[in-house]
């Protein structure tokens, strides 16, 4: 049994070597469980909507060149164009002002129509058309009419209450009698289908008055209450490697196209409890999260470090700007941490952190490839509490006010017939040393692979993902093994970090590298998937394995 001097003894030996920015540093090592899911289940949201995201309808072709003459033409002197209200007239003064003085006939006024149809087409005005009423053009005036298509009326289902709300709080901008724009339909159908149980689709019908059309949506839904099971091997090696996690989610609970997950997960030495709330509301889209989190690492054999976490996180993102090809979503965020250590029974100095942040996100559907990319920019602040910094706070200490960019870009496409290619890029830099919660951290299947339970953390940095599928190698072995689809991809990985201060390995910055390839099996809505990995570069002697091997079960319910 230790008496309290000997204790006391072995304490201040042990804190000896761990001064303050040493502690620090050890315990940016440590990332919380919570903060990993987060991040991981915010890239699988990305690289889901990058693949998703096609136009809704076909949108009509522009007619095909026609067999009109201009053989038989009449000089115009001036173009009256009637039923113009949805777009800025002058663009379309401008295309009728080039035929003014012009002997133009049937095939020069099929163009001009086409050209008009094409400006509405473009702002997602689908079934607005120009035509050419009855007229006598030898005197010289040449008469346009458009006739804007309509709503007639926008039905969700069968009409219920909870219909009727959900498409309220999905639909922006389109009325009984409004000009129809399939870009304001686009953005209802991607708020509908905002829930991971819902599936829409979108038909336009007639109307019953000319130049009218019933929009019909239907939605299918499975599993609206759900949960999963999962367990991996990609946790940290001083807290576990081994993990579990339970999950629990529900859909549209209020009808506001809501989404609700509590999800815990948890090893050897670590506990994460994370709450979600998703509401979609037309342009906008709210997420509110909630998570608690805890770690125990040990330090000697006298002395342990146990760190909590006690984090909310408020974002708001309002969609500007979208075509067929183009989405652009401006995004803003508000958190809160606050973070409590102690070593042993002693609490150290908490850590509370309040962020504001402002980015921009981009979407691009190429005819062979896709493009997500997104900036943001965030600043630590003294405000609602926070942690302030003392005015000699040297650089490499971490800051509680900091300023930081982050960028990420994901793109894919098909690589000939056989494979297809996915990669991410995501870099940071920070212009003040960073806590641990807000440094890049590299290590396990969510960055560089190779590296499982090895982790390694910078103020500023990137990593770089490529994935190769091979979907018809995967189709094949399917046919071997009834009910079970397979899919088979390789890929390599590299990272690199910097910090203003060393880490515990007394580096200042660290790169990585690896490759492997790996196997996914889903039975219906659940995945057992094996990952084969070997580091091919790292910063000295941070290469402890050939390989490394890791699975993760997934059972959804």
């Amino acid at each position: 049994m230790i008496n309290g001097k000997s204790l006391l003894s072995a304490l201040l030996m042990t804190l000896a070597p761990f001064t303050a920015p040493a502690l620090a540093q050890l315990d940016v090592q440590i990332e919380s469980e919570a903060d990993r899911f987060l991040k991981e289940q915010q890239l699988q949201r990305e690289r889901e909507e990058l693949q998703r995201q096609q136009p809704l309808l076909a949108e009509p072709e522009q007619e095909e060149e026609n067999n009109f003459s201009d053989k038989i033409c009449f000089t115009i002197d001036s173009v009256e164009v009637d039923g113009v209200e949805a777009i800025d007239k002058q663009l379309v003064n401008d295309l009728t002002q080039e035929v003014i003085g012009q002997c133009i006939g049937q095939k020069r006024i099929a163009k001009l129509l086409q050209a008009i149809n094409a400006l509405y087409m473009d702002r997602g005005f689908i079934t607005t058309r120009a035509y050419l009423p009855e007229q006598n053009l030898s005197r010289g005036k040449l008469l346009i009419k458009v006739l804007e298509g309509r709503v007639e009326k926008v039905q969700l289902n069968e009409s219920s209450l909870s219909d009727r709300t959900r498409l309220w709080a999905a639909l922006p901008g389109t009325e009984v009698g409004s000009v129809l724009n399939m870009r304001h339909l686009e953005q209802a159908v991607d708020q509908l289908d905002a829930p991971p149980s819902v599936k829409s689709q979108i038909k336009l019908w007639p109307g019953e008055e000319v130049g009218t059309s019933l929009v019909e949506i239907t939605t299918t839904e499975k599993n609206r209450f759900r949960a999963n099971i999962s367990t991996d091997n990609d946790g940290q090696e001083n807290t576990g490697k081994q993990r579990l996690k339970f999950g629990l989610g529900m859909d549209n609970l209020l009808s506001l196209n809501e989404t609700m997950n509590l999800n815990y997960i948890g090893s050897r030495d670590t506990n994460a409890l994370i709450f979600q709330l998703s509401l979609p509301f037309r342009r906008f889209n709210f997420s509110f999260t909630r998570s608690y989190s805890e770690y125990l690492s040990i330090l000697s054999e006298y002395s342990e470090l146990f760190g909590q976490s006690d984090s909310t996180y408020m974002n708001l993102d309002y969609m500007l700007f979208r075509n067929t090809k183009h989405k652009i979503t401006l995004k803003s965020g508000l958190s809160l941490r606050e973070s409590i250590r102690y070593i042993n029974d002693t609490e150290l100095v908490p850590q509370k952190l309040t962020v504001a942040s402002l980015g921009v996100e981009h979407r691009y559907i190429a005819e062979k490839s896709r493009w997500l990319s997104s900036l943001n920019y965030s600043r630590g602040l003294d405000t609602l509490d926070a942690t302030t910094d003392p005015a000699d706070l040297v650089d490499a200490a971490p800051h509680a006010q900091f300023s930081k960019l982050e960028a990420n870009v994901h793109f894919s496409r098909p690589l000939g017939e056989l494979a297809y290619l996915q990669s991410l890029l995501a870099a940071q830099y920070a212009f003040d040393s960073l806590y641990g919660s807000e440094q890049v951290h590299l290590g396990g299947l969510g960055t560089v692979r190779g590296f499982i339970g090895q982790p390694f953390s910078g103020d500023r940095g990137f990593y770089l993902r490529n994935d190769v599928s091979w979907p018809k190698a995967g189709k094949a072995l399917s046919e071997w093994v009834p009910f079970i689809d397979v899919s088979l991809s390789s890929f390599i990985d590299l990272g690199y970090v910097k910090s203003r201060a060393e880490n515990i390995y007394g580096r200042f910055e660290e790169s990585l590298s690896g490759m492997g390839f790996s196997v996914n099996a889903y039975y219906g809505d659940s995945r057992i998937a094996l990952t084969l990995a070997t580091p091919l570069h790292a910063s000295q002697q941070h290469i402890k394995d050939d390989y490394q091997l890791s699975f993760s079960v997934n059972l959804n319910f």
